[in-house]
């Protein structure tokens, strides 16, 4: 498997804790003693020598900063606690883990250990360094123009690869008993308040950068530096800059983190973190990430044609040629990073597909959309859709906490049903159980 450069890396890194961790445990070093010897056994980053007195500081180190390694179990545990423990969606959370020095204002829980010492652990336990989901530049690349609407992604993305590990949290709860969940259980999709999905994280090991300082260049590990441990939010410039990785190519879910407020342990529980290559059976099975399917959609201008939708009934015949004939993930990629101006033409498009699943792209826009001719659009092509789980949705929306996504469902509810119920979702849901049943009934879909 070519992981660009990760042999190399591992290298340095064991290089690294030879030449800094080693002197701090009171290994041979050079300057008048005996270099240490390198070998690619990952224990010799933890256990240099065969010196007792060196082991021993070194356990002192790891309890000093409430850090144990089981090597039959290959797991890491880390003392630390949870900075959040209810939904914040103004505030998302880009980061699972770091220290009191990363970006707490940004993250789930704080770890109290040193990363390079987390690191050192890992890599004793038979981790080796991977890469994380990235992009590349696209050769040859799409016009300047499309991509500044978002028409097209200048770079392609690819996967991760690398060693997968899980983080399991452990506290106890208010009676004393053992509590223990993986990460993944504590957060949720704020889009539909489901879990995240279950795919670990890739163990990255962060990097090493040459500083300028006033006395001269020094080389810095940035996981110290930062204090940044486990991104959860992929893409970011600094993920590579962390210990972890999330393991996944689809990078939605994690975008719209937040708290489950259901599981997370108490705000005064002791927690600690195990980061381990092993998921345990209780855990609930693995989301693998399915083979994308092509799902083509027609062209834009004989759909905008055929639809009612006034964001595309005075869309620039220019603006829909460009768009042309697209695959249904090409059209929710222009979603995620098109100007307003394109984001509502999609909007409307994905009214007329005629696809299964576009409803939860709709009522998404609605949700969390901010541009007002975004959420308008949408809320008219939820109409155009009209099927049973969007009108049903609509109805759910006249509960969000947002006044302005509320209104948007009011009006595409009345527009659908040419009837006006008050802004009670009570009474427009007694109104769609009626229309379902009336439906069924009839043998209508």
């Amino acid at each position: 498997m070519n992981r660009g450069g990760t042999s190399n890396r591992v290298r340095a890194q064991r290089w690294w804790c030879a030449a800094v961790l080693l002197p701090w445990l009171g290994a041979p070093t050079a300057g008048g003693q005996e270099e240490a010897e390198l070998r690619d056994d990952p224990r010799i980053v933890v256990a240099p020598s065969n010196s007792p007195e060196a082991a021993q500081q070194f356990r002192k180190r790891l309890d000093a900063e409430g850090i144990r390694v089981d090597l039959a179990r290959r797991e890491v545990q880390v003392r630390g606690s949870i900075l959040r423990h209810k939904p914040s969606p103004n505030y998302p959370i880009e980061y699972a883990l770091v220290t009191e020095k990363g970006f707490t204002h940004e993250a789930f829980g704080v770890v109290r250990g040193t990363p390079s010492l987390i690191n050192a652990c890992l890599l004793w336990i038979g981790l080796e360094p991977g890469v994380g989901r990235h992009h590349v530049l696209r050769d040859p690349p799409p016009s300047e123009e499309d991509v500044e609407l978002g028409l097209e992604s200048p770079s392609r993305l690819v996967s991760p690869e690398g060693d997968r590990v899980f983080c399991y949290v452990r506290w106890r709860d208010d009676s004393g008993q053992p509590r223990e969940e993986i990460l993944e259980d504590l957060l949720f999709d704020v889009r539909n308040e489901g879990l995240l999905p279950l795919r670990g994280f890739v163990y990255l090991g962060s990097r090493f950068m040459t500083r300028e300082t006033p006395a001269g260049p020094q080389e810095v590990y940035l996981a110290d530096y930062e204090g940044n441990i486990a991104t959860i939010y992929p893409d970011r410039a600094l993920a590579r800059n962390c210990l972890f990785d999330v393991y996944s190519t689809d990078a939605v879910p994690y975008r719209f983190a937040d708290v489950n407020p259901d599981r997370v342990p108490p705000p005064d529980a002791l927690v600690d973190f195990v980061f381990t290559p092993h998921r345990k059976p209780e855990t609930r099975p693995l989301d693998l990430e399915p083979k994308p399917v092509p799902e083509p959609c027609d062209s834009a201008v004989p759909l905008a044609e055929s639809s009612r939708n006034p964001y595309l009934q005075q869309a620039p015949s220019t603006l829909l040629k460009r768009i042309g004939k697209r695959k249904l993930s090409e059209l929710r990629g222009m979603i995620a990073r098109g100007r307003p101006e394109l984001r509502e033409v999609v909007a409307g498009l994905l009214g007329v597909v005629g696809k299964e699943g576009v409803e939860k792209d709709l009522l998404q826009l609605l949700r969390l959309d901010r541009s007002d001719d975004v959420r308008l659009s949408a809320a008219f092509a939820c109409v155009e859709l009209g099927t049973d789980p969007v009108i049903a949705g609509l109805v759910e929306l006249l509960d969000n906490p947002w006044w302005k996504c509320r209104e948007d469902a009011y009006f595409a509810l009345q527009l659908f049903s040419g009837e006006n119920h008050g802004r009670s979702s009570e009474r427009w849901r007694q109104w769609n159980d009626g229309r379902v049943s009336v439906n069924a009934s009839n043998g209508d879909p």
